[in-house]
């Protein structure tokens, strides 16, 4: 209910104002029915004043606007009236009679006006009833002719008003008298411009960037007026009265009656909120009005004094900065272009060439879409021409230099201005052209390609193709024109949708076809067979003199003497592109190795190999026997070692992050190796990806100039995840990783930045796949609610985004098995069956969470409001624990009562088997408690496996683990997900178990990987145990198509296609399924199911 249409956004602010001298007066007005007034007084104590006669004749949206006929035309319905109801007579004479009494008291000839703000002002029915003597008013709204007539009427009443043209949203009001508001309902404010209240959200502009009008109206009145009389509808007002930060000020609630806004064909239940200046223990008064009622006495308004408060509307439209040129004229025209990082600066002489070199170049604002929803552009991006001083954007382009001689140094010289290039900076570009050539040539690839698969398909954007039959070129258009037998058609790749197409051209016709219909209908001049092909051919003798001065460098350093041929090849091919870059090598393939020498293959004095902090002694150990001299390395444990920084200098991620000392708290070591180190050497990267962590951070503070990360998991959970791992090594929105918080990197920018995307943006369009997501998640891909599906939306772009980026090797190509021979695991799925008493208990807590989940998501829609995710996590872990493990107690309807579940009994009878067929195990899981009703049953048995959780400290568990299994004779380890740590080296066992799945493929591909090594010597087998009908099928889902979409992604595999199904679903089928058996109603099974125990 509004009695403006403010939540509209504004193309530009206007203001209208006027300003008149003093007179006197305030008085008595009278109503008789809802909407209209009437001559004839009653008790409400205000006069209708003769200026607004001329805006009776004027109607609000909303009663122009027919009802929707059903819910869902609820939303088009908003759209059109924009919220916009005027306020009836009686309640306007109401809610200004309660202002009467607030500053009353105040007015005098000798005081300034009482300021009143209408922060959705509308029509201006709520201070229809001021007197230009006494009262001066504000306004605010978007309805450009409603505001106009009303700027008239002000005018020729003879007040001091200033309204201005914008959102409330676009406004911070600033010491007010009164405020009078009747906001629009449930509609959703949104812009970067919003005061941060605590009711603001994450939006589309960020943190605090979006509001429901009716909440932010409030906040934004309480935060400008000592006195607030606000109209609210009545569920808001009742979460207002509970709100102790609201309450406190809070002096009456007033309840309408439900037929309050007949008049404007809008029924909803209202209430007026009353708001005093002072926050103050009181409990408020609470009343049913109705018309003719006299107006409630109300305690404690009373404004305090007006002489020294001076209202004020601070626009964000307007530009309130200090003027951008002070440069005196001196009529100097010579200008400098130079370079500062990676932006080029001109430095003028004179102000006024100043002037027109920068519109020169600038040329004008961007433009806006009409609704700011429709695009965002990056922080900082305001004039189409600014693009052109980012060297970035010149380097995408053939000729960098060409390029900024066109875009800059061509338009200032258009001006008439005379421009001197400093000597230093077109050779620095034109290096930096020459280096970006050898760091966007891919890194050599070797894939398993079967000969139907989408990876026969080039990744060059033109190709050919040959059609094997007679064919229309598109059967479902009209005129299609028919494709000849053997024909030859050409082929360019194009963006679509939903993600990478072919453009097939015939006879001046063409069709967009997707990958799988391209090899479908159509057939490449060569075809590969299936096996190992090498798909990218690498830089290793593109670059021959560079690479031979590697190599000379290499042999002398004694470094290929402890290398295998790749390792060798890969640590010359990624120090070709001089700046850095990403190792993605499977586990077991000697990435400390490869660590170490990329660290002595430094240029610089000093390189810096920062792992996790149990890794460090792996590490040492290879050191050891590789035989490196003493003093060409060292571990940084305290101050003493930052003053005597040696070649190679290892520091695990927790010390990096840390204060040198108790003394020196600010300074970290990260701060104390800055601009000290050449080569940075991160292993394991893959822990600090997230940008806002502490370890991502302390990286970047030291500063190097090369950077180099490894990890075996180059994606970690989602596809997406690889883009924070990338930008933590080569950086973000450059031309090598256009991608990036900042604007997308393109030549196109260099000319104009018109509706450039953000990087991330960009990236989530062409690469994510999601059902829906908030604004949150949209703002960085880190945090925030959505429903991502786990897959790759364009494949093959995917593919050509990380060919310069990610160096990867894997196990089973050629190159790497001739040194390195890890025999392959398979893995067995095995399902049991609920147990009755396991099965009631399960469905119980099952069916509490569906009705949880449902009652709190409508709560949430209600509301506005997203769904709390930390709560969502635990009430899922609730599932996960009375499915694996029930014995354990907590909040659920019922508690456990049976014994062993048949998984439970599962485990301990295959691990029995194990034992006396001489395997050795390791049975992964997540609960500590679960490990040691294992070990307790197990032993009872006979079979002798230690639990390594964390409950136990690391050294302790370091110890069991070498003294009972790896040197001793357990027959297997009880090891739970969270002490599984990257780098350790099990491979005594060759059986290993996951009791319980995880939701990352990452965390089960590293428990695997512990027994994958070189030196094992059996066949590795992994079994999963599946509870048919349980959240073990989703979960084995969910984690297949992780892997497929990162084996995709990473290794050219296939695809994942079909659908997916979600957990509901698939506990609904079980519960189907058993009752078909049972002869039973599938509701009737599940209710005897509950309770059946």
């Amino acid at each position: 209910m509004c009695s403006s249409a403010s939540c509209r956004r504004a193309p530009q602010a206007r203001v209208l104002s006027k300003a008149k001298g003093l007179s006197t007066g305030f008085g008595a007005m009278s109503t008789s029915h809802w909407g209209a007034p009437s001559p004839h007084p009653v008790t409400t104590g205000v006069p209708i004043m003769s200026w607004y006669e001329r805006m009776r004749s004027q109607q609000s949206r909303g009663q122009t606007t027919a009802k929707p006929a059903r819910l869902g035309g609820l939303a088009e319905a908003r759209r059109q009236t924009l919220g916009q109801y005027f306020t009836p007579d009686a309640i306007a004479a109401l809610m200004f009679a309660i202002a009467k009494q607030a500053v009353d008291h105040l007015v005098n000839p000798d005081s300034r006006k009482v300021s009143i703000l209408d922060n959705s002002i509308g029509s201006g029915r709520l201070i229809q009833f001021a007197d230009p003597s006494i009262h001066s008013i504000f306004g605010i709204d978007v309805d450009t002719p409603l505001l106009e007539t009303l700027g008239e009427a002000l005018q020729e009443g003879g007040f001091t008003f200033q309204l201005s043209h914008v959102g409330m949203e676009n406004v911070v009001p600033r010491e007010f008298d009164v405020c009078l508001a009747n906001p629009p309902f449930s509609l959703t404010l949104s812009s970067p411009n919003m005061t941060a209240y605590p009711c603001t959200s994450h939006g589309k502009f960020g943190p605090n960037t979006s509001s429901l009008s009716q909440d932010y109206a409030l906040h934004q009145a309480l935060s400008a007026a000592q006195v607030v009389i606000v109209l609210l509808p009545s569920t808001t007002a009742v979460q207002v009265e509970a709100d102790p930060h609201l309450s406190c000020r809070l002096r009456a609630s007033i309840q309408l009656p439900a037929n309050a806004f007949r008049s404007e064909n809008a029924s909803v239940s209202t209430r007026i909120l009353v708001f005093g200046p002072n926050k103050r223990p009181t409990t408020p008064v609470s009343v049913l009005w109705e018309p003719g009622d006299p107006i409630p006495t109300i305690p404690d308004m009373r404004a305090t004094s007006l002489a020294d408060r001076k209202a004020r509307l601070q626009v964000h439209a307007h530009d309130q900065g200090t003027p951008v040129i002070t440069r005196p004229v001196t009529s100097d025209v010579t200008v400098r272009l130079t370079r500062k990082r990676r932006m080029l600066k001109v430095q003028f002489r004179c102000g006024l060439a100043e002037a027109k070199g920068l519109n020169a170049i600038m040329r004008s604002h961007v433009p806006h879409p009409p609704h700011p929803a429709e695009h965002r552009y990056p922080t900082g991006v305001r004039y189409t021409g600014q693009g052109a001083l980012y060297l970035d954007h010149h380097l995408c382009s053939a000729d960098p230099v060409q390029s900024i001689e066109r875009t800059v140094i061509g338009a200032l010289q258009s001006e008439g201005l005379h421009v001197e290039v400093d000597p230093g900076l077109m050779p620095f570009v034109r290096k930096a052209k020459r280096r970006l050539i050898r760091q966007l040539t891919p890194f050599a690839r070797f894939a398993w390609i079967n000969s139907n698969s989408l990876g026969q398909l080039p990744l060059t954007e033109h190709f050919e193709v040959v059609s094997p039959k007679k064919q229309l070129l598109a059967p479902l258009i009209w005129g299609s024109p028919i494709v000849p037998e053997s024909a030859t058609l050409p082929v360019k790749a194009v963006d679509t949708p939903k993600g990478r197409g072919y453009s097939v051209s015939w006879n001046g016709a063409s069709a967009t076809l997707t990958g799988e219909e391209l090899l479908k209908r159509f057939a490449l001049p060569e075809v590969r067979q299936s096996g190992w092909i090498q798909v990218e051919e690498g830089r290793l003798g593109k670059f021959p003199s560079f690479e031979s001065f590697l190599r000379k460098r290499m042999e002398r350093l004694g470094i290929r003497d402890w290398l295998w041929d790749f390792q060798a090849d890969d640590v010359i091919e990624v120090m070709l592109g001089t700046t850095g870059a990403l190792l993605g090598h499977e586990m077991g393939l000697g990435k400390s190795r490869l660590a170490l020498a990329l660290a002595l293959m430094s240029v610089g004095r000093h390189a810096l190999i920062v792992t996790e902090a149990h890794l460090v002694f792996e590490m040492l150990a290879e050191i050891r026997k590789i035989g490196l001299s003493k003093d060409s390395w060292q571990v940084i444990e305290s101050e003493r070692e930052l003053q005597t920084l040696r070649k190679i200098n290892l520091i695990s991620y927790s010390r990096l992050r840390l204060p040198v000392s108790n003394t020196k708290p600010k300074l970290t070591f990260a701060h104390a190796l800055r601009r000290q180190i050449h080569t940075i050497v991160a292993d394991e990267v893959h822990v600090a990806a997230h940008p806002e962590s502490q370890q991502s951070r302390a990286l970047a503070i030291v500063g190097a100039r090369c950077r180099f990360g490894m990890t075996g998991t180059p994606i970690p959970n989602y596809p997406r995840d690889l883009l924070p791992v990338a930008t933590c090594v080569v950086g973000a929105n450059n031309p090598l990783q256009p991608y990036g918080h900042g604007p997308l990197c393109s030549e196109r920018n260099a000319v104009s930045m018109d509706f450039v995307p953000r990087g991330v943006d960009a990236f989530r369009e062409r690469f994510v796949t999601l059902d829906w997501v908030t604004n949150e998640f949209a703002e960085s891909m880190q945090t925030g609610a959505k429903r991502e599906l786990p897959r790759i939306r364009d494949v093959p772009g995917y593919r050509e985004w990380i060919r310069c980026i990610l160096k990867r090797r894997v196990r089973q190509e050629p190159q790497v098995a001739k040194h390195v021979r890890i025999p392959a695991f398979q893995t067995v799925i095995h399902e049991v069956v609920f147990d009755d008493a396991h099965l009631s208990h399960y469905l119980a807590v099952a069916d509490d969470f569906a009705e949880w989940y449902r009652a709190e998501k409508a709560r949430c829609q209600r509301d506005g409001k997203v769904l709390n995710l930390m709560l969502l996590i635990r009430r899922i872990q609730e599932l996960t624990f009375a499915l694996n493990f029930p014995q354990q107690r907590r909040d659920t309807p019922s508690c456990y009562r049976g014994g062993l579940t048949s998984k439970q009994r599962w485990v301990i009878q295959h691990c029995n088997a194990l034992r006396d067929q001489g395997e050795r195990f390791i049975v992964f899981g997540h609960s500590p408690g679960l490990l040691d009703l294992l070990e307790q049953e197990l032993a009872k048995q006979g079979t002798v496996a230690p639990a390594l959780h964390g409950k136990l400290p690391p050294r302790r568990r370091m110890d069991r683990l070498d003294s009972m299994f790896r040197n001793g004779s357990a027959h297997g380890i009880l090891l739970s997900y969270q002490a599984n740590k990257n780098g350790l080296n099990i491979a005594q066992a060759n059986r290993v178990v996951l009791y319980d799945r995880d939701w990352t493929a990452k965390t089960e591909d590293q428990a695997i990987a512990r027994v994958l090594r070189p030196d094992q010597s059996k066949q590795v087998t992994v079994d999963c145990i599946h509870v048919q009908g349980s959240l073990d099928l989703y979960m084995d889902q969910t984690v297949s198509a992780k892997r497929q979409a990162a084996h995709a992604g990473l290794d050219w595999g296939e695809s994942q296609s079909g659908s997916f199904v979600h957990m509901d679903e698939l506990v609904e089928r079980y519960v189907r399924d058993l009752a078909t058996r049972r002869g039973l109603d599938p509701h009737q099974a599940r209710r005897l199911m509950k309770y059946v125990a």
